[in-house]
């Protein structure tokens, strides 16, 4: 009896052995499809959860770095030759004083930009609820060794919350 008795015990430890392991398992399933789910490509993601995580980023960043991420975004719509999307970044009575149809913009941006941008910083004013962007436009495409076309441009960028803004700038 004492051999049957071994037995038992033996099968139990395998068997509570056998949950222990199943249950690991399921713990590293789980913390491999959270980490998955945080890793999911962009082209996966819908326009809101890109929108939402891109907001969460913007909260973690100090002002500076938000209001050239703001910036980028505009001049990114220049650069892809979005002229409606970077006209729907303008505040609007800029846009009524500068530039009231979005062809007397587009005609604008065409003269005054190169067509590959090259920019540099040189530095964020806070003015209250404004932000003074100053920059330095380069024409990258029709630099030289010695010189490289530039001009200087400041922007006025508005922040009503985070991912919400709108923006001005030195027009001539």
């Amino acid at each position: 009896m004492n051999e049957q008795s071994d037995k038992n015990k033996f099968y139990i430890i395998i068997a509570i052995l056998m949950v222990i392991a199943i249950i690991i398992m399921l713990i590293i399933n789980i913390v491999t499809a959270s980490d998955e789910n945080e890793n999911i490509p962009e082209e996966n993601l819908t326009e809101e959860q890109i929108q939402e995580q891109q907001v969460e980023e913007l909260y973690d960043m100090d002002e500076y770095s938000r209001i050239k991420t703001y910036f980028n975004k505009y001049i990114g719509y220049i650069e892809n030759r979005e002229y409606e999307a970077a006209y729907s970044l303008l505040y609007d009575p800029f846009k009524e004083t500068y530039y009231k149809t979005l062809d007397e913009y587009i005609e604008y941006v065409q003269t005054k930009y190169p067509y590959m941008i090259s920019i540099e910083y040189n530095g964020v004013q806070r003015l209250g609820k404004y932000y003074v962007l100053d920059i330095v436009v380069k024409d990258i495409l029709n630099a030289t060794e010695d010189n490289t076309p530039s001009f200087e441009q400041k922007f006025v960028i508005y922040e009503r919350d985070f991912d919400d803004f709108t923006l001005s700038f030195q027009a001539e």
